[in-house]
């Protein structure tokens, strides 16, 4: 009798567990969804049922989200990650050549400053592949230098102060390479579906932000319409250094 009861105790807590985080997960989510509508006039938009705000700002399309990302803990040597409450900002269309990423990175040996890293989207096998079928530009090993000299460290330490853990804030930027690939896919005589180019036409470039949330009411219209405001400045640095003739 007694396993059986342990078993039955053991499926009610479950149970009850579960119901709990459901609950929880809720009521998160309901405040989420009640910051973007608050933000929503910013941007003159709209939510969409996947919970992003959509919009324009300043000539440029943006989405908006509230999510996490995970992120690996300071002086964790088993890999060890823990999620962290960020605003995600999508500006579309944003003009240049080669993808960036820069972000922020905790030096606890330099008494805990913060220091901004870059790295490329441009490195690997499948971009090797791309940049000869398609005839993408080559990595520009300058790129990072011209862009702090633009002052791009500054316009991102401006956005926000780095998380104690590091990692955000964080900006990333994918440039539109569909064109090029369809381009050159055409020139090979090779026959691109109706879907397919359907789908490449709607790809965009993008200037990716994230930065950390300050608590459920964070960020307020002020605090997201200077978050837009930051993001412009990066991709305006963006267009005037990243380019095949800088």
């Amino acid at each position: 009798m007694y396993p059986v009861l342990f078993i039955v105790i053991l499926a009610v807590g479950i149970v009850v567990v579960n119901v709990r985080r459901r609950s929880k997960e809720r009521v998160v989510q309901s405040r989420q969804d009640a910051r973007l509508d608050e933000l929503a006039p910013v941007v003159a938009g709209t939510v969409s049922a996947d919970r992003v705000l959509h919009g324009t700002y300043g000539g440029y399309a943006v989405e908006a989200s509230l999510a996490e990302t995970w992120v690996e803990s300071v002086g964790s040597s088993s890999g060890h990650a823990e999620p962290i409450p960020v605003v995600r900002l999508h500006l579309l269309g944003v003009p240049g050549t080669h993808p960036w990423s820069c972000r922020a990175r905790l030096r606890p040996l330099l008494g805990n400053e913060h220091e901004f890293g870059f790295s490329d989207g441009d490195r690997g096998l499948a971009a090797g592949v791309m940049r000869r079928l398609g005839q993408l530009p080559e990595p520009d090993p300058d790129l990072p230098d011209r862009l702090r000299d633009a002052g791009l460290i500054d316009a991102i330490r401006a956005l926000d102060r780095p998380t104690n853990v590091g990692w955000v804030p964080h900006v990333q930027f994918r440039p539109d390479l569909a064109p090029v690939m369809v381009e050159r896919m055409r020139q090979r005589g090779i026959t691109i579906p109706d879907d397919a180019r359907a789908e490449a036409e709607k790809m965009q470039s993008m200037l990716e932000v994230e930065v950390e949330r300050h608590g459920d009411d964070d960020p307020s219209p002020d605090d997201f319409r200077a978050l837009l405001d930051g993001a412009i400045h990066i991709a305006e640095i963006n267009g005037r250094v990243n380019t095949r003739s800088a």
